[in-house]
This record gives C-alpha cells, structure tokens and sequence, in this order.
C-alpha cells in the first residue's frame, strides 16, 4: 500500500483507496480481507451492470439497504476506518458510501459520493435526474427535497472528511495522538489558499494542546 502522504499528492485516485491507505496511518490495515470484502459487494452489482442509471442507482440503494449497517461509534474510529468498515458491513455513513461507491467501481457502475451539511449520498454520475442514496438508511432521495445542497466530492474531499470526522471524535475523546495525526495528515491533501490557511491554523491549535 503506497503511504497515504505520497498517495494524496497524486491526481484524484480512487475513494477507496486513499481511505484504506489513510487507515494504516491509524491501525494495522487489513488489506486482503477488505479486498474480498469489496469484491463479495461488488458481486451484489454486476447483475446491474446493463441496466440504465437510474435502475443501478436503485440496485446500489438495495445494497446499501440491505447488506450495509450505519454505526456511528462513541469511544473509537473503526467505524471510520474503511478496511473496518466493508469487513464488518458496518460503519459512519460516509463510508458506507464511499464502500457502496468502489463496490459499483468495481462492478462496472458509475457511481460517486455526493455530500453536504447533512451528510453522505451516493449518486450516479450519467443520471440526469438529481437523485442520491441516503448512506445511512439506503433510501433513494431527490436531492432538492434536502434541507442543504450536496455537491460532487472527489477522493480528496472525501477523505478531508474522513479526517475532519477523526479529529472531531479525537477531540471529543482527548484523544490527542489521533487528533494531531489527522491534523497533520489533512495537510498531505492537495488544498490551497483560504483552505490549506485554515488546516495549518488546525494544526498549530492542536499541536498546542501537547505542550
């Protein structure tokens, strides 16, 4: 697995990816048994592979539905970690859609992870209608009865996510080795501007937590 510091550099690669190399910068990664994890997903899909979008988005919500659990942990971040999380078919939302997102990947789907202030959502990318999967409950949703707009999020703003959702817990938990991992970590992603000015000014609050 190519580190995630090297790995983030690199154009928009695969969701899944970059969160299973973000997961060794937390905890030993299972890397073969996610792989077969992913695979028996996928697996779920291919029957879909002929269908038009919006019926593959209706398969990839039968998935989510019913092989996929929404767990949003107290004291740890194994719900946060996606070899955990396909291994388990458990875990926050957002990984349940970035698990949904490779498993179509992998299936021939062309399906993305679409995100707001209310959360995660699988979408198709050749769907003209605004439709998304809610992450959490498996529910196909029209994106404009939401209560904020989502937008399209490539591998790097997903796993900003990831690490924003780490931190937070991280925080919460006085976990601060976790929380100044992922400050540190949300500087390997390829952000400038306001943007990367805000993850420094994060970094440095966390780092004085140390002294």
């Amino acid at each position: 697995m190519v580190p995630f510091t090297l790995l983030a550099q690199r154009g928009c690669t695969s969701t899944a990816n970059l969160a299973l190399s973000l997961t060794a910068e937390f905890a030993p990664l299972r890397a073969e048994r996610a792989e077969v994890a992913l695979d028996e997903l996928a697996g779920w899909l291919e029957g879909a592979r002929n269908d038009g979008p919006e019926g593959q988005l209706h398969t990839a919500a039968d998935l989510v539905g019913a092989h996929l659990e929404a767990l949003v942990l107290d004291c740890a971040i194994d719900d946060l970690l996606l070899d955990r999380v396909v291994i388990g078919r458990a875990g926050h939302p957002l990984l349940l859609a970035v698990a949904a997102v490779e498993a179509g990947r992998r299936a021939g789907l062309a399906l993305g992870v679409v995100a707001g202030v209310d959360g995660a959502f699988v979408a198709h990318q050749r769907l003209a209608e605004p439709l998304v999967v809610d992450a959490a409950t498996g529910r196909v949703l029209d994106a404009r009865s939401l209560p904020a707009p989502v937008a399209w999020q490539c591998s790097h703003q997903v796993v900003a996510r990831i690490l924003n959702r780490i931190g937070e817990r991280a925080e919460r938990l006085g976990h601060v080795a976790w929380a100044l991992c992922a400050a540190e970590l949300r500087l390997a992603l390829p952000f400038e501007g306001g943007t990367r000015e805000r993850l420094e000014a994060d970094l440095r609050r966390v780092r004085a937590r140390l002294n």
